[in-house]
């Protein structure tokens, strides 16, 4: 081998030269080789991750979104309360009569009951019998407010429930999802001398 720097002739494993003293083999500064040169092109710096705090929150209002956009998406060709509102609500139950009661001749009694603003899935349920007079009957009604207004002062009304005159009868009144007022009236005034003893266990239904 030749020596590249002077051009003395040099045995093949000399490593400098015997000549002129500089070494054969160098590296040029800056360069890396093998393995840990592979290793620095090919590492990159770590991604950028979401802490977990962050992520509780982003999941926090995605889930208050979708309760306010269920709660109030208006229900098409509807008045009821939304289907969201129905399926979390809870029943609620509202004693109306539990009790015997006289009713004299020409005489009615009534009682008045709320139903509350977004209620749903209201009914009136329950049983209620007569004794007395010649027909041991009664009438009983279901009234809204006007129309019981109205039934008072004779003039002709709506009803929700009337039962006729009757000896017994069983209630199962759907009313609607409209928060008001209304009247559960026993009516005796069509009796004109006999009083009449009347037992009724009613309930008012429904769901908020």
């Amino acid at each position: 081998m030749f020596c590249r720097f002077c051009g003395f002739t040099l045995p093949d494993d000399s490593s400098f030269c015997h000549s002129c003293g500089k070494a054969l083999t160098s590296t040029p500064p800056g360069s890396t080789t093998g393995p840990a040169a592979a290793a620095v092109a090919t590492k990159r710096a770590p991604a950028k991750t979401k802490s977990p705090v962050g992520k509780f929150i982003i999941g926090l209002l995605l889930i208050a979104g979708l309760l306010w956009w269920a709660m109030n998406k208006p229900d098409s060709g509807s008045s009821s309360p939304s289907t969201f509102r129905q399926l979390v609500a809870q029943p609620r139950t509202v004693v109306l009569s539990n009790t015997e009661f006289a009713l004299s001749a020409t005489q009615y009694r009534y009682i008045r009951f709320e139903v509350p603003q977004n209620a749903g899935a209201i009914r009136v349920e329950g049983t209620f019998s007569a004794s007395g007079g010649a027909g041991n009957d009664v009438e009983t009604y279901i009234f809204s407010n006007d129309d019981f207004v109205n039934w008072q002062n004779r003039h002709p009304v709506r009803t929700f429930y009337n039962s006729g005159r009757v000896t017994q009868g069983t209630l199962e009144v759907m009313l609607p999802p409209v928060a008001g007022t209304y009247y559960l009236v026993f009516n005796n005034n069509f009796s004109l001398l006999s009083a009449k003893t009347v037992q009724a266990s009613i309930r008012l239904h429904f769901n908020l």
